[in-house]
């Protein structure tokens, strides 16, 4: 499909539409100047008959006047049918230039077209019909197909119609050069060889050169990307090796992320209690306020007993082993009591001898 949309007129319907006016003025202004020859030629004819006396000046004077008023329609039915018959005519002779009637020859030795053109340089197929009917080159059709590119001796028929523009067949050519049926005498071949391989061998050792000049291109690209790909390499085994690391530090950090996410979730019932708990004491708190231990402590019993179903669970919670026998249930020491003050922030009491963090410059 063409890859640009072209309108009416720049498809060149202007151009067809006067062409088509010049060869309707052309025929008309033939047919006139014929019919104007035609009626020139009996009129002169009944003149002459007149002058000798053939037929009287009358008669002579209608077959005057008749073959004047005749209109040149006439003539323009004899150009058609003149013009159909010679196509007809042109069908007939290109049917029967298709049965080769020439007598056979023993060729001393035969070269298979296809292979010859090739040598020469020659693949496309109408540009080897092109090359045959420019140089007039004696194709011939052998009798039997050729066996390997040349073959001696070889019985063939010529086939004259090989550079006659009309009655030469493409589709024969076609044929036969599958059919590896057509070839051309060594002789007429070793001619052509030495007029035009010349320029077929200049034409080959050019592309040699850019075949040449494009491997050593790609060469030297290949050689960077070889580069590249070294380098990719070690960089990708780098990765392969972090990654393994990596892996390793995954699956030791999995378990722990499993137990701290337990923990965390068994620690739910303290924080119902302790996240309110520590909401109010923020918002009681006032200016300069640092809440204790005891009170913190107290806060956390008070808040404890809206929550009386959270109490068992709870208490197992605070019971760890660091836990000192005798002590209460309910008592906030260790990671409890820590969590609470570190929600608290600033307003949770220093322990004593601690010091305020520095902060690096």
């Amino acid at each position: 499909m063409p890859s640009i949309k072209l309108n009416i007129f720049q498809r060149g319907i202007l151009q067809k539409c006067a062409t088509v006016f010049v060869y309707m003025v052309s025929a008309a202004t033939g047919a006139w100047a014929i019919d104007w020859l035609d009626k020139q030629y009996f009129i002169r004819l009944a003149k002459e008959a007149q002058n000798q006396n053939l037929i009287p000046p009358e008669v002579a004077h209608r077959f005057i006047i008749l073959i004047e008023a005749r209109d040149f329609t006439a003539i323009f039915l004899i150009m058609f049918v003149g013009l159909l018959c010679g196509f007809v005519i042109w069908l007939f002779m290109r049917w029967a230039a298709n049965f080769n009637w020439s007598w056979p020859v023993t060729l001393p030795k035969a070269v298979e077209f296809r292979w010859a053109m090739e040598q020469l340089g020659i693949t496309d197929p109408h540009e080897r019909i092109a090359f045959v009917r420019k140089h007039k080159l004696h194709v011939f059709i052998a009798l039997s197909p050729l066996v390997g590119k040349e073959q001696e001796p070889v019985r063939a028929k010529l086939y004259p119609f090989a550079y006659h523009v009309g009655l030469g067949n493409v589709d024969l050519f076609a044929r036969h050069i599958g059919n590896q049926t057509l070839c051309l005498d060594a002789d007429d071949y070793e001619g052509l060889l030495k007029e035009h391989g010349q320029r077929t061998d200049s034409a080959y050792s050019a592309r040699i050169v850019d075949l040449e000049q494009s491997i050593t291109n790609l060469k030297a690209t290949n050689s960077l990307q070889n580069a590249d790909i070294v380098k990719l390499t070690e960089e990708n085994e780098k990765l392969l090796a972090k990654n393994d690391g990596l892996k390793n530090e995954l699956k030791m950090l999995t378990p722990r992320a499993g137990k701290a996410e337990k923990r965390e979730n068994d620690r739910i019932p303290f924080w119902l209690v302790a996240a309110p708990m520590v909401k109010e004491l923020k918002k009681k708190a006032e200016p300069g306020t640092r809440y204790k231990r005891p009170q913190i402590q107290a806060a956390f019993l008070q808040e404890l007993e809206g929550f009386p179903e959270l109490k068992p669970a709870i208490q197992n919670l605070l019971n760890t082993s660091k836990k000192q026998e005798g002590s209460a249930p309910y008592e906030l020491k260790g990671w409890g009591m820590e969590a609470i003050r570190l929600a608290l922030g600033d307003l949770a009491e220093k322990d004593p001898g601690t010091s305020p963090k520095v902060k690096k410059t």
